[in-house]
């Protein structure tokens, strides 16, 4: 350095110093987005830009500093050399990922900072802003409900709780359940908070009813489910296992509780127990008294001639069984209390007061000794050679009536009992006297003896009463009818019989494909042991579609050019259901035009062609209308087939008739034809005479 003295005094010095500058390593930052929206589980990307505001080069490492600095990352390094030439930049590459471990919404700062070393030497804010995250679970405290009685109710309930971050709503769905199961649900919609917060979850009941008919063999599991009310997969699901009490019960009864043999006949009382109950209980039957003495012998028997003394009984389902007694002539009759009792019913409480303990049932058969013959017979009125088989071929919803006759085997008046099996669920049966539905109980008097057979109505002959005229014996009847009433030819005398008739009629639901056999027997109400009054008919549930042109009188038309001509056809729907039938005919052809008519209630699909619906057994008139050819000239044969079709079947069904109609030209003078006939022979006339008048002018 230079020290100069006052100038005026001309005096100077000098003196050396050495300056060092020192190395600065200051930085300043800009991020490409201050403030992000980003979803929990997502990601977004934030560049931070530093730049040198020192005087030297050096080396800077990004960081992230704040409570949710984990939620950021760098990409491709997180330190660099920080050049103080060029551009005097460096940038680094942010990846941002939050989770949900605060509230939807809710802000959070972190400080992306540039550090030499640890010393931090400049920073920026990042405001993140968490979306929000869906979830939720649901969960019980004891997923069974254990021996529910049918027909009532159980209660528990299940707790929803929401594992996003932000407020959400749910709905509770329940799985499918058997038929007759209900559920309900306290609630099926709920609204909670994040699961950060304390009403974060909500407990809802949750009521299963059983039907009437639950069977303690069943367990049913309900899926429980928690979804977005909006829709889609559930979040989570919990099942709930109900199962089923055992309940006991079980009754007796049966519709003849008397019956009448001869010494040495066995009597077969028919009897039923039905179990109530829904589980599958043994019963135990046993004869606790009889009347007679000496005992008269007797013993238990199931539909298939089985003896026993303890049987089973499934579920809700009831057992056909037989008590038989053999008669004696040590007595006029015996009276049996037999007793029946539920060996799975431990209930031996008498709740209703009737002397008989709640697990056990009594019935009282008294059999009868007698000189009498009681039996009854079934024949079909077209049931084939022995009147035993009838077959029926119906359509779903369909009907038809059987004819039976039924005789008194016996030698006294008597009433018959109808009983009639098979076919459940397939087809309702009806039987009817004179037009009126029998007894309930299927039970009909028919009186032992002979009667009068008119041939000519295939019906007995009635009287001023309406009942039929009837004698014992059969020479006693026909002394009364050809002397007492004059009847003689087309009369004849035989064993009456009742005519009743069995309504069938197949449910519109069933399926065609289903079918069976109906068994019908007939039995003395007196003697149900003899059962030999049988007949069978089988059902086959089938759509039959049959369509029939009715053959016409003439196939073969003629007509005259220019005329049309009309003739009328039936169809007649021989099937047994009713159907839409397509009506149609061959194409035109040369000229030719064909154009059906139907009734007004057919569709016109074309000129030649009707869509029409036939019920089963209706014949339908259709009009065929045949135009010739325009100008025709030339004789000519049209062949033309008419055809008929079910829709539901197509040409599987079809039927044709063919038919031709021949066209002539009009006949004109001398049986000439047509016009240009007649005008060439009346020019070549008139120029024949012309000529002839001239030839005699010149002579």
């Amino acid at each position: 350095g230079t020290v100069t003295q006052d100038p005026t005094g001309n005096t100077s010095d000098a003196q050396t110093f050495d300056i060092t500058v020192p190395i600065l390593k200051e930085c300043s930052l800009s991020l490409s987005k201050t403030s992000i929206n980003v979803q929990p589980g997502g990601e977004d990307t934030v560049t931070a830009t530093f730049t040198n505001r020192g005087n030297s080069d050096w080396t800077i490492r990004a960081d992230a500093a704040g409570p949710k600095e984990a939620w950021v990352s760098f990409v491709g390094g997180s330190s660099g050399l920080l050049p103080y030439s060029g551009t005097g930049t460096k940038a680094f590459s942010l990846k941002v990922n939050p989770d949900d471990s605060v509230n939807a919404g809710e802000e959070q700062t972190v400080f992306i900072q540039g550090k030499d070393g640890t010393q931090v030497k400049c920073d920026a804010e990042l405001t993140i802003i968490v979306g929000q995250s869906y979830g939720a679970t649901i969960s019980m405290v004891s997923s069974q409900l254990n021996n529910i009685e049918p027909g009532t109710s159980a209660t528990t309930s299940v707790t929803v709780e929401n594992t996003g971050n932000g407020v959400d709503s749910f709905r509770i769905s329940p799985s499918a359940l058997p038929s007759g199961w209900t559920v309900e649900l306290e609630e099926t919609l709920v609204t909670l908070d994040s699961k950060h917060t304390p009403n974060r979850k909500e407990t809802v009941d949750v009521t299963v009813t059983l039907p009437d008919d639950a069977l303690a063999t069943e367990v049913v599991n309900i899926d429980l489910a928690v979804a977005p009310t909006s829709g889609g997969e559930p979040y989570d699901e919990v099942t709930l296992s109900v199962s089923v009490a055992a309940v006991h019960g079980f009754e007796a009864n049966s519709v003849a509780l008397t019956q009448t043999g001869k010494n040495g006949n066995e009597v077969k009382f028919p009897f039923d127990i039905e179990n109530t109950g829904n589980v599958e209980d043994s019963f135990r039957l046993t004869v606790i008294q009889q009347t007679a003495s000496p005992s008269w012998a007797y013993f238990f028997e199931d539909e298939a001639g089985n003896r026993f003394t303890e049987i089973s009984v499934d579920a809700q389902a009831t057992k056909e069984l037989f008590f038989i007694a053999t008669v004696t002539d040590s007595d006029e009759y015996s009276t049996f209390t037999v007793r029946i009792t539920n060996k799975g019913d431990s209930n031996s409480i008498d709740d209703d007061g009737d002397g008989i303990p709640d697990n056990q049932r009594e019935l009282r058969f008294t059999a009868f000794l007698t000189t009498r013959d009681y039996a009854m017979d079934v024949r079909l009125e077209e049931g084939g050679l022995d009147g035993r088989t009838g077959e029926l071929i119906l359509a779903p919803g369909d009907e038809e009536t059987i004819g039976m006759w039924i005789r008194n085997m016996g030698n006294g008046d008597d009433t018959a009992v109808l009983e009639l099996t098979g076919l459940n669920g397939i087809a309702t049966r009806t039987v009817y006297s004179k037009g009126l539905p029998i007894a309930s109980n299927n039970e009909i008097s028919v009186p032992f003896g002979f009667g009068i057979w008119d041939e000519n109505n295939s019906a007995f002959v009635l009287d001023a009463s309406g009942s039929p005229y009837l004698e014992n014996t059969e020479d006693a009847m026909l002394s009364e009818m050809l002397f007492t009433l004059n009847l003689s030819q087309g009369y004849s005398v035989r064993p009456y019989e009742m005519y009743l008739e069995l309504k069938v009629e197949v449910n519109q639901a069933t399926l065609t494909g289903e079918g069976g056999n109906l068994y019908i027997v007939v039995t003395s109400k007196s003697n149900a042991a003899n059962r030999t009054g049988q007949a069978t008919v089988s059902l086959s549930v089938q759509k039959i579609f049959d369509l029939n042109i009715i053959e016409p009188e003439t196939t073969s038309f003629d007509l005259v050019y220019p005329e049309s001509y009309s003739f009328t056809v039936q169809i007649r729907n021989d099937g047994n259901v009713e159907t839409q039938t397509e009506i149609f005919t061959s194409d035109n052809m040369r000229g030719w035009k064909l154009k059906l008519i139907g009734p007004s209630d057919c569709n016109q699909i074309t000129l030649s062609s009707l869509e029409c619906s036939l019920k089963k057994g209706e014949i339908m008139l259709i009009t065929v209308e045949i135009k010739p050819p325009y100008g025709a000239e030339l004789s000519d044969t049209f062949d033309f087939t008419l055809s008929v079709q079910p829709e539901e079947i197509g040409v599987i069904g079809r039927v044709n008739q063919q038919f031709d109609v021949t066209g002539e030209p009009e006949q004109g003078f001398f049986g000439l034809a047509d016009d240009t006939t007649l005008t060439m022979f009346a020019g070549g006339f008139l120029l024949l005479v012309g000529v002839i008048f001239i030839l005699s002018r010149r002579n």
